[in-house]
């Protein structure tokens, strides 16, 4: 899997031409000038098919008695985390999935006359059944899930200081395709951001502002593709994020 690592060095590393001392006069003018100008300049790109492929193999095995289930869990356009499983032997198109709320009061999952029992408590899930007198378990925890799907799709850092996770998504609210972002804070929280195709085809979002440049990301044809701007801040700022809480867990 590609890593794609972008350095900033002083916050004009996109500026090749500028070769002479970052104090200089004749910088600060050029540099105020782009800011003016709201000149957007492009990173690097990576192909929506690749973001597809990799979401496929970013999933979770769910062993339980004699069967055996892929899960993973996928982001509406509400923001909020529903919770899919399907088959080993069939594909993520054949998925079933609940929200965190249905979870949490209980569901079942029928699979070849059997009937398992799913919940959600404190962002660990547990899938049972019965058969012939003997109970079957098996748990997941949401940071199962989320550490494969942060240590196994797409990375992009920024200024090699902020990483995120790239993963491919389709919105189950209105079955359209969509990018989640994914980042580990340093204290080992996930953030994550919904973004749809039909808003990020039209008009790039900004995802976090390091020493004084945005960075940010927009679809264009097939490929998703990074960019920088200049702009007038000296601290980190990050756009809008999700913190994933597991002790709160429907009321972040």
């Amino acid at each position: 899997m590609k890593k794609i690592i972008i350095l900033v060095l002083i916050s004009v590393f996109f500026l090749p031409a500028y070769s002479f001392d970052f104090f200089s006069k004749d910088r600060f003018s050029d540099i105020n000038s782009l800011k003016k100008q709201n000149i957007a300049e492009e990173l690097s790109f990576v192909s929506l098919g690749q973001l597809a492929a990799e979401r496929e193999e970013a999933v979770n095995l769910i062993e339980i008695g004699n069967y055996k289930f892929f899960s993973t869990v996928i982001i509406d356009n509400n923001w909020e985390i529903n919770f899919a499983i399907w088959p080993e032997n069939s594909s993520m198109d054949k998925k079933t999935l609940w929200p965190e709320t249905e979870l949490e009061k209980g569901a079942v999952y029928e699979y070849q006359d059997i009937r398992f029992n799913i919940t959600l408590t404190s962002g660990i899930i547990s899938v049972r059944y019965a058969l012939s007198g003997k109970e079957f378990i098996s748990r997941l925890s949401y940071d199962d899930i989320f550490n494969k799907l942060y240590s196994n799709t797409e990375k992009i850092m920024f200024a090699d200081s902020v990483e995120y996770a790239i993963i491919r998504n389709r919105d189950p609210l209105n079955d359209k395709d969509g990018i989640i972002t994914l980042r580990r804070d340093n204290d080992g929280m996930f953030w994550y951001s919904f973004n749809s195709d039909d808003i990020i085809s039209n008009q790039i979002k900004w995802l976090v502002g390091i020493n004084s440049v945005l960075y940010g990301m927009k679809i264009r044809g097939n490929n998703l593709v990074f960019f920088s701007k200049l702009i007038d801040i000296d601290n980190k700022i990050h756009g809008k994020e999700k913190l994933l809480d597991y002790r709160f867990l429907n009321k972040f």
